[in-house]
């Protein structure tokens, strides 16, 4: 279940729909129970939003979170 949501968070990104990529992948992270799969959904998670920043205008918030993420890599 949750690989289906998140190739359908995969298609709403490419599609540039970053809204709904977040809420599809928050939604996996709420009900995974895997601890696994809360821990590589996480970073999926950072992509749609530094994107939807970026599409806002909100170029410093973009960048900023971009550099958190990584440094986690």
């Amino acid at each position: 279940m949750a690989e289906r949501k998140v190739k359908l968070a995969v298609q709403f990104f490419n599609w540039s729909q970053f809204s709904a990529a977040i809420a599809v992948l928050q939604g996996v992270r709420e009900i995974a129970r895997n601890p696994d799969v809360v821990g590589w959904v996480n970073p999926f998670l950072d992509l749609p939003w530094i994107y939807s920043l970026w599409d806002r205008f909100r170029h410093e918030e973009s960048f900023e979170r971009l550099r958190n993420v990584a440094v986690r890599v």
